[in-house]
């Protein structure tokens, strides 16, 4: 953060000084302060490079959580993620009526960088979204003796790249019955960084309770971020929920990231056919490498596509962060400009990655600037 703002108090060791004083009730609890807090990715670099090993991320991440309601802001980030993106009927209304209303919005206003609907700044809703187009449920029903597969969609392949989870049914196929539960929503990673544990923990509880509706043997979740956030803080949100106990142990026994739970598989049986792609980069999103240690499985699978060869890049954040993208865009655009730049230093054809979010990120930095270069997530290289 200091690479690209030059400013003392946005570093980790100025955010953690600003909440010591914060907690010793030097400072306020306002608007400027949580706005500071803010920039912050929770990506966990200064984490994993603290000789002190003091989580930098998790400590900002709670003092987010203070301040938010203390100092009543971020309002609009709360109505985002609490009011809108968990409900699909609502974002069917902001759809029908996306590209009419920034038509109207000054090149100027910073609204227009946020949420314009040109496909270089903000993708376009797809329509229908996945979780209402029609599959048989459950997918592969004939085969009863299958194990049942619970497939947790996440808000971006649902609302955004419904191709990506068509190509995880197609990669699941051979594994089992996917169950793709209507009442699923968002993971709650969005409220849960910005400090909103009560929403954060609503949607724990309601996918919690979506997943427990029929029996299923495995919950496969292909967005890393996701996973991340499902499986490292659903147990700590939902740990005083002494109501859905039994549920909430069964859900967390059977979630597993999906690039995991293949590697543990024999792969024979699907046959990825030969691309005429050539060289694929590989970008791990921070909180996959750095929470569950999520590095060599993605990497596992493609390599097992014939014809396809690995190229690495530095590991550079990709500057998304949740909703940091949406708060600070100019300032995300600046972050990732830096694995852009390693992309045209490897000359890759494709750049892969397993977060949705990282996956939108680079696709509009990819249309923004022009380069000729595809992403994709990796599952999608699969089938």
């Amino acid at each position: 953060m200091y690479q690209e703002t030059g400013r003392e108090s946005l570093v980790a060791r100025g955010k953690l000084a600003l909440l010591s004083n914060f907690n010793s009730e030097e400072l306020p609890a306002d608007k400027e302060l949580y706005d500071l807090l803010s920039y912050c990715l929770l990506c966990g670099a200064c984490a994993e490079n603290c000789a002190s090993g003091v989580r930098a991320d998790d400590l900002i991440q709670q003092g987010r959580s203070l301040l938010i309601e203390k100092a009543g802001t971020a309002k609009w980030k709360k109505f985002l993620a609490g009011s809108i993106m968990p409900y699909p009927e609502r974002l069917k209304f902001f759809r029908s009526g996306q590209g009419l209303l920034f038509k109207k919005i000054s090149e100027e206003r910073g609204l227009k960088l946020r949420l314009s609907s040109d496909p270089r700044i903000w993708p376009a809703l797809a329509d229908p979204f996945f979780l209402d187009r029609k599959f048989p449920s459950p997918l592969n029903q004939k085969e009863e003796a299958k194990p049942r597969i619970g497939f947790f969609v996440g808000c971006t392949t649902n609302y955004v790249y419904p191709e990506v989870g068509e190509a995880v049914l197609k990669l699941l196929h051979p594994f089992g019955q996917v169950i793709l539960p209507s009442d699923q929503t968002c993971c709650g990673l969005p409220a849960f960084s910005m400090g909103d544990i009560k929403t954060a923990r609503d949607l724990a509880r309601r996918n919690v309770l979506a997943f427990s509706q029929e029996p299923i043997d495995s919950i496969l979740i292909a967005c890393a971020s996701c996973a991340t956030h499902i499986i490292t803080d659903y147990p700590e949100l939902l740990a005083k929920e002494t109501v859905l106990r039994t549920e909430t142990e069964s859900f967390l026994k059977k979630v597993e990231e999906l690039s995991r739970y293949l590697c543990q598989k024999d792969l024979s049986g699907i046959a990825p056919k030969e691309k005429r792609i050539r060289s694929v980069a590989f970008h791990d999103p921070c909180h996959a490498k750095r929470k569950l240690k999520l590095t060599k499985e993605p990497r596992e699978l493609l390599r097992s596509v014939p014809g396809l060869s690995l190229v690495e890049l530095k590991g550079r954040c990709c500057g998304h962060g949740g909703l940091f993208s949406l708060s600070h865009p100019e300032v995300s655009q600046k972050i990732l400009n830096h694995p852009l730049a390693d992309l045209d230093e490897c000359r890759a054809e494709v750049l892969a990655t397993s977060c949705m979010a990282c996956l939108m990120q680079f696709k509009l930095g990819v249309q923004r600037t022009g380069r000729n270069i595809r992403v994709k997530h990796w599952v999608e290289l699969m089938v």
